[in-house]
């Protein structure tokens, strides 16, 4: 039988506080862009994906999100119902005690 162990690293994704941008700045500095080219369309949206990248990354604020403390359900589960299944559970496990 061979064992084996794997250190799990808690894996951390920035999440952006949109509500606290600052988006004045972010049109200031948007104005002196030159958004038109007359390359391809590919490569004119690889350069206005970038801008508005480095826009976000530069004026809205990010949060570290850790992705292990963070409680997993289904996505086509709502709140309620897990709750429900939540009841049932310490239902169950009272029952059965």
């Amino acid at each position: 039988m061979l064992n084996c162990y794997i250190l799990e690293q808690p894996s951390q994704k920035h999440k952006h506080i949109y509500h606290k941008g600052d988006y004045d700045a972010m049109r200031h500095e948007a104005e002196k862009f030159n958004w038109y080219s007359n390359d391809d369309l590919e490569t004119h949206w690889n350069h206005f994906k970038y801008n508005i990248l480095n826009l976000m990354d530069k004026h809205i604020p990010k949060t570290k999100q850790n992705q292990r403390n963070k409680k997993k359900r289904p996505n086509y589960m709502k709140k309620k119902a897990a709750e429900k299944v939540k009841d049932k559970k310490k239902a169950f496990n009272k029952r059965r005690n």
